[in-house]
Order: C-alpha cells, then structure tokens, then sequence
C-alpha cells in the first residue's frame, strides 16, 4: 500500500470496521490462548498499530510492518518489544504462542509462502489467526488502490494454509452489512467502466456517528454469534483460525 492509504488506516483506527475487527481478534485470541495473558505474540503487516493495543492484553508483542509511514507509528507505540521492517519471508529466530495478519496476505503475491512461514514461526501448540477480504468477483477499484493481488472464498483461504497447521476455524465476517456494501462495491464498478480511466482509490470506512454506531452494534453481534460456535454463510471478510500441533517440532 501506498503513504496515502495507510494515513487513512491511522484516521480510521477507530471506526466501525477497524473496532469490529480488533473484537474478532481479541475474541479468537482469548479463546485459542485459554484466557493466559502470558503469551508470546507477532502481527504480521501490523500497519499504525490499530490492532497492538488489544494484543498486548494478551502478552509480549512483536510487530513486521514495511512501510515507513507505519514503522514510524508503531515506534511511538509503548508496549512493543520488537518492530521489524523486513518483508517476510525473512531470518526469524523466534516462535510465538500466537502469530496474526489481519488483511495481509492478500497484499502477497505467493501467499502460501507467506502463511508457510509464518506457521514455521509457531511453538508447539501456536495459533495463527489470519483475515482477508471475500469473493473475487468483489474485486475493485478499492482493491488496486490497496495494492492487493487477490480475494478469497473460506475454503481458498483454508486451501493456503500449509499441512504442518490444522485449519480449527474459518468463516465469513461482516455478514449483516454484505448486501448494502456489496451492492455499493458492484456499482462503483459498473460506473468506473463506463467513466474515464481515474486513479484508483481506497474506500472510506468512516461514517457518521449515529451510522458508525449502528454498524458497531452490528458487528458485535456477528463477533458474538462467532464466539458460540456460529458459522456465518457469507461476509465482506474471511478469518481463519489454525493450530500447529502440540507434538509438532
């Protein structure tokens, strides 16, 4: 992603979308974790930040992030061990009792690789937690702008996995929104085809209060409902929930 993009991620940390996300996070990671606050834990693509805060609940954080717009506001975040700029796959000697990349893997081109080295950077035991943005045909003027290669369906998302992980959990999120949104997504689309050729960009995730509310209330539920063991038939996103085997080494 470009400096202009990630600016927005830091004007949006605390919007509907980026709180709905963050409460998925912290929700798996209580669950995989079994409520310990003791754990090791690395954010791939951690971005400004937006997630670091609802991590370190859990443990000691490490962060990967390449840009320098987000290396600089990872750096002013206290808490962090360790900020590493390199792009993975990179020399690691560390594993980690969790390891999460919110909507990064779609931003790699070999994504397989990506997930293969992370889950390498498990203990025994660890979870890698990963999200991505759903359904191909979903694919616009939002994703160039973001620099993403691709979008997935639940099982292409498990498909990349590598087999020295078990797949525990993988669905949809951002159920409720998708018709209104993915109407919007198709239409811009439609109306970029028809218009002259203009720089791609990056969808607003900001609303107005009331709305941004509403949308909150909303994604609360879904986080709720994923909690108790709902499986959601669709979403604007895809989780997945992988475990590396306890005898694994």
């Amino acid at each position: 992603m470009d400096a202009a993009a990630y600016r927005d991620y830091q004007r949006e940390s605390e919007s509907w979308l980026k709180k709905g996300r963050r409460n998925l996070l912290s929700s798996m990671v209580r669950q995989s974790g079994g409520g310990r606050k003791d754990l090791k834990l690395l954010e791939v693509g951690a971005g400004v930040g937006q997630n670091v805060p609802a991590l370190l609940e859990f443990g000691q954080v490490d962060v990967v992030e390449i840009s320098d717009v987000g290396l600089e506001a990872l750096r002013k975040i206290g808490g962090i061990r360790h900020v590493m700029g390199d792009p993975i796959p990179f020399d690691l000697k560390e594993t980690y009792d969790v390891i999460v990349a919110m909507d990064v893997v779609e931003h790699i081109e070999d994504d397989r690789e990506a997930l293969n080295w992370m889950a390498q950077h498990l203990k025994p035991g660890g979870f890698l937690f990963a999200t991505v943005p759903a359904y191909q045909w979903l694919f616009s003027e939002h994703d160039v702008a973001l620099h993403h290669f691709r979008r997935y369906t639940a099982r292409q998302l498990k498909r990349a996995f590598p087999p020295s992980v078990e797949v525990v959990r993988c669905g949809y999120f951002n159920s409720v929104l998708f018709p209104v949104a993915a109407s919007v997504r198709l239409s811009k689309k439609v109306v970029r085809r028809s218009s002259k050729e203009r720089p791609a960009r990056k969808q607003s995730g900001l609303m107005p209060r009331p709305v941004n509310a509403l949308f909150q209330s909303v994604l609360d539920s879904e986080v709720w409902a994923i909690r108790k063991g709902l499986d959601l038939p669709f979403g604007l996103s895809v989780y997945c929930l992988a475990k590396r085997p306890p005898g694994q080494f």
